[in-house]
């Protein structure tokens, strides 16, 4: 009882800084403040849950601006709570099925590149998917060009280091898709050759 009472007290401080802090926003900043903290002071609300994901960053240059460590912006943006923006995302948000938040990712990745803190949290979400349902992983691709997917794959691949889930992720993908979709399968293959391990495709 004690642990349910303090995490309402939680939420409820939250969302009042939340509110209290969306003047000093940029527009779509304090859109996206003002539906987060609405969902935390109601989250089985199918609306708000709803609202949160319609004003959640549609491309990977609103979400560097919303999340991106840039002190100097004034107004500010939401670098701070980006791991609890990001988390509401992946999490919190039931009533946006779980396929349509990951071809939102992908479409957002597709002008993105390799970055910490909100970039890497989401692509967390995008591996863990793509591991676990490769073939809806790359159902969801399959509705974009080949241009647009090698855009995607170019982002997906970068990493500051060849670590070593490249290779094993390349391997387990192709193994899963390449019989049913293998035109996508060799633009993953194709950018994989050329962007794994890097962060500028040298």
């Amino acid at each position: 009882m004690k642990f349910v009472i303090s995490s309402l007290l939680f939420f409820a401080g939250l969302a009042g800084a939340q509110a209290q802090n969306t003047a000093n926003l940029s527009p779509g900043a304090q859109r996206l403040a003002e539906t987060y903290a609405a969902l935390h002071q109601n989250p089985t609300d199918t609306a708000r849950q709803k609202a949160f994901f319609e004003a959640f960053p549609k491309t990977f240059f609103e979400l560097e601006v919303l999340f991106g460590y840039h002190p100097e912006l004034i107004p500010a943006n939401l670098y701070a709570s980006g791991y609890d923006y990001t988390q509401a995302f992946r999490s919190k948000i039931p009533a946006v099925p779980v396929e349509t938040r990951i071809d939102r990712l992908i479409t957002l990745f597709m002008d993105g590149h390799w970055e910490a803190d909100a970039p890497s949290y989401l692509q967390d979400e995008l591996r863990t998917y793509a591991n676990a349902h490769p073939l809806a992983f790359f159902r969801l691709l399959a509705r974009h060009t080949p241009a647009e997917q090698r855009l995607f794959w170019q982002c997906y691949w970068q990493n500051p280091c060849k670590d070593p889930w490249l290779a094993a992720a390349l391997s387990h993908y192709k193994k899963a898709a390449a019989r049913k979709y293998p035109r996508e399968t060799a633009v993953m293959v194709s950018a994989y050759h050329d962007f794994a391990g890097t962060l500028e495709g040298r």
